[in-house]
């Protein structure tokens, strides 16, 4: 009897985001300091202006204090398109893509609020990517450390403006434009789209980077296999198998979080048969 197993790498694209009402979820939309009281960052407590909006470049919007008004975390898009300098005129909250937050806060009763902390504290602030939830604490001279662990947003946001799929911040820091890449156009002629790369978070300026299985290591009962594949700790993956390519079935584990460096290794197992084929699915946190 033959035995062919066969890896695939694919990437599973989301229906083009748009900046609108805030990303924060209503049962958590809290954060809170001991010296201030409870901030409220869904837009509609109490009123207009809209909320914070969880993007994976920045932070935007305001959030609400009974004790202190007004926090604005940037309501504008940054000067360069991407992230905010946080030089005069061009202040906000930056998200890295992987989950960490710096930048600045401001409230016209309290000053500065600072998310910049050490990327290696534990205390820094972030959101995780798996589920929303956010961590760590902001710190403000006038009002002291803000806890951010009551606080999650429901989605990240990739406002994409042309709907060709690929979010406009990703665009203008490969391209510094909105026309180069489109959903068909391939950059670095790697045989992968830009879409394709967006939404792997891999390099479109580079033939030698993208999406791939690197790696597949059969087990001597011929029912689990290993793979490395390249990954980016903007992302998510799923492993799926498939006896003929006409159904896919997800592994048991789920949704994967990447390895610490550019490759991860994971197993997935399947019941034994003649022919199976594996592949792995990049997946944009919170938005698939």
């Amino acid at each position: 009897m033959t035995f062919r197993f066969t890896a695939l790498a694919f990437v599973l694209a989301a229906a083009p985001g748009v900046i609108a009402d805030s990303t924060i979820s209503p049962a958590n939309p809290y954060s809170f300091s001991a010296n201030v009281g409870w901030l409220n960052n869904k837009h509609d407590q109490p009123s207009a202006p809209a909320g914070l909006v969880v993007s994976e470049y920045t932070v935007q919007g305001y959030a609400y204090g009974a004790n202190i008004g007004w926090i604005r975390f940037g309501v504008s898009s940054p000067a360069n398109g991407v992230r905010y300098s946080n030089a005069a005129g061009d202040t906000g909250v930056n998200h890295n893509g992987t989950g960490d937050l710096s930048g600045y806060a401001y409230g016209a009763n309290v000053g500065w609020i600072s998310f910049n902390a050490s990327p290696s504290s534990p205390d820094r602030p972030r959101v995780n990517l798996a589920n929303g939830t956010f961590a760590g604490y902001a710190y403000g001279a006038n009002i002291g450390w803000v806890n951010l662990a009551m606080l999650a947003t429901s989605t990240i946001s990739a406002p994409d403006t042309d709907a060709d799929g690929i979010a406009d911040a990703w665009e203008i820091e490969h391209f510094s434009n909105l026309t180069t890449a489109n959903a068909t156009s391939d950059s670095d002629g790697d045989g992968a789209t830009d879409l394709t790369e967006y939404t792997a978070m891999s390099d479109p300026s580079d033939a030698t980077k993208f999406f791939k299985i690197t790696s597949q290591t059969l087990d001597a009962g011929m029912a689990k296999m290993t793979l490395v594949f390249t990954t980016n700790g903007a992302r998510l993956y799923r492993l799926q198998w498939s006896p003929d390519l006409a159904v896919w079935v997800n592994d048991a584990s789920g949704i994967q979080e990447p390895d610490a460096g550019p490759t991860t290794t994971k197993f997935i197992t399947f019941p034994a048969g003649s022919q199976r084929f594996f592949r792995v699915i990049a997946i944009k946190p919170l938005q698939n």
